[in-house]
């Protein structure tokens, strides 16, 4: 760890904002969508690092790139320990080799080729077109001088046993690779070393052993520091949880987020979640406008549904990541918040009653300060819920669902009393709930259960008040109006919570009415296709409440206050 501070003002691209950051990794990845200002926040910190007495080296994108490919050539014509470590590298990674050879000044052929006009002989070869030979060259330690030559990169491709010139002919991935491994194994001291967008031309597999070489030299050189500006999730490489503060987050409009550093407690919960944080999942380190659900089969139906939503900028920029379980979930709403992300969450309604992800945005200071605003305007539905003693305690979005959950449990009672006459219409809700009951020996405190019974509450609220004894039917109005609440409370720290239960209680194909749901895979599949098929006014009238979740996750752009 490296500790400058550096302060960086861009007016034009954050207001009045200052970006801070006074601790710094061995690497350092700065990441964000386009134009949110990741080169020229590199620039300042480039600067105040030389300002400093580090030696700078900002490898540059796109136009610049030239320049510094023909400043490695240079290098590798001169320094014969960078030259032999390329050599070997390529060599594993292209099964070919370079070496330099000798051109003469001002001719075309090369002694042992077959000259075409136009081009260079290559000893052994067919002709390349298009070279010219370079006047004026220099000795390379090893090699044999010849008057008035230089010396080329000739590549040799022993799968067909030919040489060719490589600045002439080979691909611009090749010469990227080697542009960078250059820049990293020539350099020296206390250096720091920016690459920006050294995933130009390089397919995944060169980009992921780029990172990794570029972790193992780190190991080696703990006085270097260098610096990746990206937009490849091949570069988040994080392996540690301490790693995390070595990632420089820019936003549209706003002042680059980072980590300053990590409790225990993250740390643990990070260091068993980053295994199974894979480069798709890494999409959210360059939009702000990642929308994260549980399984695969919500990610397919609302990325489906992205064309149909009516907001403001629509869905540009937008994804939908599935992460895999609630537990995941939990977990990517923390590091958003850490980052100063802003994520989006669509999930179940069971992710009310238990997990990491009730824990995170019942803590998310934004849903705090829209229960503040909105209390005087909900109090009287907080005095039919709490007592004189409970509402002088502050209130919270915790303490809100605990009230529901506690509420859930008496009508579950009342719903599964033996040898109670259930109406026809409740005797679906009464079958689920009295076979988890049978099922698990508490069964009011399983997060299926209390779903169970907050699904049959928002469903048939009417059938269930009459079933009810007097004093808990009486309350039904304010616990579905405290349900309301709490779903609002969540949206203000950006969980959208489904409030029919899951995505399969959306379907049209298929009726579904309680939690847990069966044969999932088989309905997710008839549902897709038939999405896939029916016209536009059909899907956006039969997938309204979706499309409707989906306008409002897509609209909640708000910023991360945890």
């Amino acid at each position: 760890m490296v500790h400058l501070a550096v302060n960086v003002k861009l007016p034009f691209l954050w207001g009045k904002a200052v970006f801070k950051k006074d601790s710094w990794a061995h690497i350092n990845l700065i990441v964000g969508p386009n134009g949110s200002g990741k080169t020229l926040l590199a620039e300042s910190i480039a600067a105040q690092f030389a300002g400093n007495g580090w030696s700078v080296k900002f490898l540059r994108a796109e136009g610049d790139r030239r320049e510094a490919e023909a400043e490695a050539f240079k290098v590798l014509q001169t320094n014969a320990e960078v030259r032999n470590k390329i050599q070997t590298v390529l060599s594993g990674m292209f099964g070919k080799s370079i070496v330099f050879k000798q051109q003469r000044t001002g001719g075309n052929a090369v002694p042992g080729g077959n000259a075409v006009p136009g081009g260079n002989a290559v000893p052994g070869g067919n002709a390349v077109p298009g070279g010219n030979a370079v006047p004026g060259g220099h000795t390379v330690p090893g090699g044999h001088a010849v008057p008035g030559g230089t010396y080329v990169p000739m590549v040799i491709n022993r799968a067909w046993n030919v040489e060719y010139d490589l600045r002439a002919v080979e691909c611009h991935g090749f010469k990227e690779i080697i542009t960078l491994l250059v820049a990293l194994y020539a350099n020296t001291g206390n250096t720091c070393l920016i690459f920006d967008e050294p995933e130009l031309h390089l397919h995944p597999q060169f980009q992921q052993f780029f990172a990794e070489e570029l972790r193992r030299v780190s190991k080696r050189h703990p006085r270097r520091m260098y610096f990746l500006i990206t937009h490849s999730p091949f570069f988040i490489d994080l392996r540690f949880p301490e790693e995390l503060t070595g990632v420089i987050v820019c936003h549209t409009n706003r002042e680059p987020t980072h980590i300053d550093s990590l409790d225990d407690r993250d740390a643990a919960l990070f260091r068993r979640f980053l295994p199974r944080f894979n480069s798709y999942h890494k999409q959210f380190f360059f939009s702000d406008n990642q929308i994260f659900v549980e399984g695969y089969t919500d990610q397919q139906l609302f990325t489906n549904l992205l064309p149909y939503i009516r907001t403001e900028h629509g869905a540009a920029g937008t994804g939908i990541i599935d992460v895999g379980g609630k537990d995941e979930l939990g977990v990517f709403c923390k590091v958003c918040a850490l980052l100063g992300t802003n994520s989006r969450i669509i999930t179940d309604l069971d992710s009310l009653f238990s997990g990491k992800l009730r824990d995170v945005f019942c803590a998310d200071r934004r849903a705090a300060r829209w229960l503040s605003r909105q209390h005087s305007k909900q109090e009287p539905l907080f005095r039919a819920l709490f007592t004189e003693k409970e509402l002088a305690r502050p209130m919270t979005l915790e303490r809100l669902i605990l009230r529901l959950e506690r509420s859930l449990g008496t009508i579950g009672r009342e719903l599964c009393k033996e040898g109670a006459v259930v109406p026809q219409a409740l005797q679906p809700l009464a079958e689920k709930l009295c076979a988890l009951q049978q099922k698990h020996g508490n069964a009011e405190n399983i997060d299926t259960f209390k779903t169970v019974v907050l699904q049959g509450l928002m469903q048939c609220p009417e059938d269930v008040r009459e079933f009810l004894t007097p004093g808990t039917a009486e309350k039904l109005p304010a616990i579905r109006s405290l349900f309301t609440v709490i779903l609002a409370g969540a949206a203000a720290a950006g969980v959208f919570i489904l409030p029919k239960g899951c995505i399969e209680h959306y379907y049209t194909r298929t009726q579904v009415q309680y939690m847990p749901v069966a044969a999932k895979d088989r309905l997710f599949h008839l549902e897709l296709e038939n999405l896939l098929n029916s016209p536009p006014e059909t899907i956006r009238r039969s997938y309204a409440e979706l499309i409707a979740i989906l306008e409002q996750a897509c609209g909640g752009r708000r910023r991360s206050l945890i």
